[in-house]
């Protein structure tokens, strides 16, 4: 009879993934002392952070949706496997709001402009009624589990994935990578702050860009068709509606993420304030409205006014309209 020999793997051995293992021990403990419901997120989040010294992915079946997850990423994985598909809850406040103004996702085609794993547009076929999505993404590894989501849903009919960048120029973009966190890469165009000496010394690689009136066109959709515009690039969303004027200037509604810090980073704040004031006619504070807070609306003429209730690197999601009828 021969013993059983346990081999420890060679990332456990680090500093680095050991400070991981122990941060996990303390969200166990942790989740032992709480209430059920607690209990049973704390524990799924101590489990997602052992799992990363096993397997680069693991998979969640949650509320009728199936997503594999990067075991590496700290935030959009980490919570999806925690609680199910990150910030849905938003994202259905989001889309309620649009149809009480008239704005509805059923039969309609769902933009999703940095659509990570899909968990935005995953839910907005399965869930909310959309027929058809375009979620565009340039990180590889979200580009490939993005696809394999697609797969695990049954959707790979209903979403059209492009592994690309969206900006107001076309050609080779720059990508900065975070180690950490699949929802903080960020595009970088000549000019960016960031770009400028790189302070956080994040790898970078080459990427696709298009102008996103250029790649519906080439993909054969019609704004007419388009129910909403979800757009998430960490601080280059003043470049994605620069790079869309048969967008901003049709009825579509945008959701938008609306992050100063980003974008003052990304050079580009000046510059969607320009764009919502001058073609939108109304801004609706998206997570302020899924909070139950007050004042969620203000004319988009006066955006930048939010800017100072946002410091730091605090965000929010705007929802962007228009109150006149604006002729196909």
């Amino acid at each position: 009879m021969v013993a059983g020999v346990t081999t420890i793997p060679t990332a456990l051995t680090t500093g680095r993934h050991w400070r991981r293992v122990l941060g996990a021990s303390r969200t166990l403990a942790t989740g032992l002392m709480s209430g059920r419901a607690t209990r049973r997120v704390v524990l799924r989040k101590a489990f997602f952070d052992l799992a990363h010294q096993f397997t680069p992915v693991v998979a969640v079946h949650s509320n009728g949706l199936t997503y594999y997850l990067n075991t590496a990423d700290r935030v959009v994985s980490r919570e999806t496997f925690a609680v199910g598909a990150f910030e849905e809850a938003v994202m259905a406040g989001a889309l309620a709001e649009l149809e009480r103004h008239g704005h509805s996702l059923r039969g309609r085609t769902f933009v999703d402009i940095g659509a990570n794993l899909g968990t935005s547009t995953i839910p907005a076929v399965a869930r909310f009624g959309a027929s058809h999505a375009l979620a565009v993404e340039p990180e590889p590894t979200n580009y490939e589990l993005l696809r394999c989501n697609i797969l695990a849903n049954g959707l790979e009919d209903q979403v059209t994935a492009v592994r690309a960048a969206v900006s107001d120029t076309a050609g080779t973009g720059q990508l900065g990578l975070s180690t950490w966190n699949s929802g903080d890469h960020r595009v970088w165009l000549p000019g960016d702050e960031a770009l400028g000496g790189n302070p956080s010394g994040r790898s970078i690689i080459d990427v696709d860009l298009w102008r996103l009136d250029d790649l519906v066109a080439h993909l054969d959709v019609a704004w007419s068709s388009v129910g909403v515009v979800w757009v998430d690039c960490q601080g280059h969303e003043g470049h994605v509606l620069n790079g869309a004027p048969r967008l901003t200037e049709s009825s579509v509604p945008v959701v938008s993420e609306y992050w100063p810090y980003g974008l003052r980073q990304g050079a580009n704040l000046e510059l969607f304030h320009s764009i919502v004031g001058q073609c939108y006619d109304r801004v609706i504070d998206a997570r302020r409205l899924h909070a139950g807070g007050g004042a969620t609306s203000l004319p988009a003429k006066e955006v930048s006014s939010l800017e100072a209730s946002y410091p730091d690197r605090s965000f929010t999601d705007l929802i962007l309209l228009k109150d006149r009828p604006v002729s196909p």
